[in-house]
C-alpha cells in the first residue's frame, strides 16, 4: 500500500501516507518497509531529514536481511554527516549486502579489496567479489565474470 501512495499509483500521491504504511510493514518484520522508511528520512521525502533515524531503519532492514538496507547503512558509515568515517563497519555492511545480492555493494567491495581499504589488499578476493553474479534492483544480471574480462 505504501508504494501506491509513494508513486501516486491508483491513489493521490501522499508521502506521509506512504511512510505510515512503510512503518506498518517494518513493524511487521518487513525489511523492505524498514528500508523505505529509512530512505524517506534520509531524503526528507514525507519526513524531516534525520540521518540518525534513517540509520536506525536501515539497521533494522539489514537485520532482516534486506540487501538495500545493508547497503544504505554501509553508505552512511562510509559517508557520515558530522562524524568520523567507519570504513570497517561500512565494509562489513557492504559485504553482507553483496552476499544478499546487491550489485552496487559487490562493486564497492571489489574496490575495497583492490585498494586495501579496511581489508588486506588482496587481488584474489577482489576478483572473487567481482566474479559473483550480481543482481541489480531491476532484477537483471548486470555483472558476471565474462563482462569483467
Amino acid at each position: 500500500m505504501g508504494d501506491f501512495y509513494y508513486k501516486g499509483a491508483y491513489v493521490s500521491q501522499d508521502y506521509q501516507k506512504a511512510a505510515h504504511y512503510y512503518e506498518i510493514g517494518c513493524e511487521q518484520i518487513d525489511g523492505e518497509g524498514c528500508f523505505k522508511v529509512g530512505y524517506l528520512y534520509a531524503t526528507g521525502t514525507g519526513k524531516s531529514i534525520d540521518m540518525a533515524k534513517a540509520g536506525e531503519y536501515f539497521l533494522k532492514s539489514c537485520e532482516m536481511d534486506n540487501a538495500l538496507g545493508c547497503g544504505a547503512l554501509a553508505y552512511l558509515y562510509e559517508n557520515p554527516e558530522g562524524s568520523e568515517h567507519d570504513y570497517y563497519k561500512a565494509k562489513n555492511y557492504y559485504e553482507k549486502s553483496c552476499n544478499l545480492g546487491s550489485g552496487d555493494s559487490c562493486l564497492v567491495m571489489g574496490k575495497y579489496y583492490l585498494n586495501g581499504q579496511s581489508v588486506d589488499k588482496d587481488e584474489k578476493s577482489h576478483a572473487n567479489t567481482l566474479e559473483k553474479p550480481v543482481i541489480w534492483e531491476i532484477g537483471k544480471v548486470a555483472l558476471c565474470r565474462e563482462s569483467v574480462r
